[in-house]
């Protein structure tokens, strides 16, 4: 009898040694993050797509200011004030010659901002209806846009002293008219571009090309902003499908991922310098980072009013990461400040779908008529206080009964699809002559000299538990005590 209360004990004792072993793990302290968020002077100036330069200055467009803003790492901005009627949306830096590009969505302008604050303004014509949002350089001759209320991809070039505008105008799909939003330039394979309206990732091989690839996303995705990775994988993000996904051109074929959060609504998207997915959930108030691979989604809530639009990373793809808010805010995250702990709860996993890929249709190409001015901009310098905190990591694993594990689904043409097409097109060049008109204006600057004072706020980590932790921790209990009353009951006589 005694050996078998003697057993009896010992099993308890390894139970109970699994049990602490299992919150162990749970209770790990991992990395959390630090956000430090600066607000962008002026009433509701909509910060919207952002960059940086090769001294990490972060540029960002006002799209309800009607201003180009740059910020410091001093916490100082300087705002270039536009034409009146402007409402800048895509920006991008020129690398080559140290300059700012950007698209005005409301005047139909590509512009190019000098840091000196030199305004030169390439003007399409009112009734084109351009719409130009999302901006890509490859280099200082060729400059990729999109323009989204024509339906069509843009290219400013220079053909010796002259600036032209070559346009390629995309077709529709089921009945959508094309509404490309956003576009980028990759080394190996050329300019990339994602159509909001017709659900469509695209390409377009080179400045000289007269073919296009194409792949048709399911109805609904709703594209919003796309990034590459250091192998040349394109990553965007499905806003209307609640999933991030990537295109690994080279094996032809499209993975998608689910966003743990519902109706997150993707947004902006970059890759850092380790290939880690970073991206906004603009409906939910969330950065999120993706580490493919492992497939494991980490979601950092902010704390402030507001939702994150885009998101990039900064030089050479390292951290801070930086995001514009809506309304008024640039933000930065860092992963390596700051030790909390965060409790495990569940995984989240790839999501199985369907992509066709087919042969796109002909494009129109031609060159368009542009007006161009250059002036030089008022420049507003400015300080404003910041607002820092630490959150949390909330990461999503799932406990099996074997190992974590992770599926994922690839998304491949059928074989009995034409998966790469290669149509020529019949090239139409129309050649017409540009008129150019310098605007010479007072190059007035006003300096604010304001003395401030960071207020950091730092997020005190309070003990919070699950139901499940709870009934763990009273199991625990329960064995501890029925564990001492039979080993009290062995030792009487």
């Amino acid at each position: 009898m005694p050996s078998f209360s003697l057993k009896i004990t010992q099993l308890i004792f390894a139970l109970l040694i699994m049990f602490l072993l299992l919150i162990n793990v749970s209770l790990t302290p991992i990395k959390a993050a630090a956000l430090t968020e600066w607000i962008v002077p002026g009433a509701s100036p909509l910060p919207l797509d952002l960059t940086v330069d090769d001294s990490n200055n972060v540029w960002f467009t006002e799209n309800n200011n009607e201003k180009i803003g740059k910020f410091t790492l001093d916490g100082g901005f300087t705002e270039f004030k536009l034409p009146v009627g402007s409402r800048p949306w895509g920006i991008a830096w020129s690398k080559e010659d140290k300059k700012i590009w950007f698209t005005d969505e409301f005047s139909g302008v590509i512009g190019q901002l000098s840091p000196d604050g030199t305004l030169k303004r390439f003007i399409l014509p009112p009734e084109y209806k351009a719409g130009p949002k999302g901006i890509a350089v490859q280099n200082k001759t060729f400059i990729w846009f999109t323009m989204y209320a024509k339906g069509s991809i843009g290219l400013l070039y220079v053909d010796g002293k002259e600036f032209k505008i070559k346009e390629w105008l995309l077709p529709s799909r089921a009945g959508k008219a094309p509404g490309p939003i956003a576009i980028i330039y990759v080394e190996n394979s050329g300019v990339w571009y994602l159509d909001y309206e017709r659900d469509v990732i695209g390409n377009i091989p080179s400045p000289s090309s007269n073919l296009t690839l194409e792949w048709w996303l399911p109805l609904g995705s709703r594209p919003w902003d796309l990034t590459v990775d250091s192998f040349n994988r394109i990553w965007f993000t499905e806003s209307g499908r609640n999933k991030i996904a990537v295109l690994n051109y080279p094996l032809n074929e499209i993975i998608e991922f689910e966003v743990p959060t519902s109706n997150s609504e993707p947004y902006g998207i970059t890759s850092d310098a380790s290939n880690k997915i970073w991206f906004t959930e603009h409906s939910t108030n969330k950065i999120c980072l993706f580490t493919p691979g492992i497939n494991t989604f980490i979601e950092f809530e902010r704390l402030n009013d507001g939702v994150p639009c885009f998101i990039t990373a900064s030089k050479d793809g390292l951290e801070p990461i930086w995001y514009t808010v809506a309304w008024n805010k640039i933000g930065k995250i860092e992963r390596r400040f700051g030790i909390i702990t965060s409790f495990v709860t569940s995984i989240s996993t790839a999501s199985p779908s369907t992509t066709t890929i087919i042969p796109s249709k002909p494009f129109n190409i031609s060159t368009l008529q542009f007006l161009i001015q250059e002036r030089t901009v008022d420049r507003i310098e400015t300080y404003t206080t910041s607002t820092s905190y630490i959150k949390t990591e909330t990461s999503n694993v799932l406990f099996t009964s074997t190992t974590l594990t992770l599926t994922s689904t690839i998304i491949q043409a059928a074989s009995t699809l034409i998966t790469e097409t290669t149509t020529l097109y019949a090239t139409k060049t129309i050649y017409i002559d540009t008129t150019m008109e310098v605007l010479t204006e007072t190059s007035i600057t006003t300096v604010y000299s304001t003395t401030f004072l960071i207020e950091t706020t730092v997020a005190t980590s309070i003990p919070g538990y699950s139901s499940k932790e709870i009934f763990i921790g009273v199991l625990i209990g329960i064995l501890t005590i029925l564990a001492l009353k039979i080993k009290n009951s062995l030792h009487k006589p």
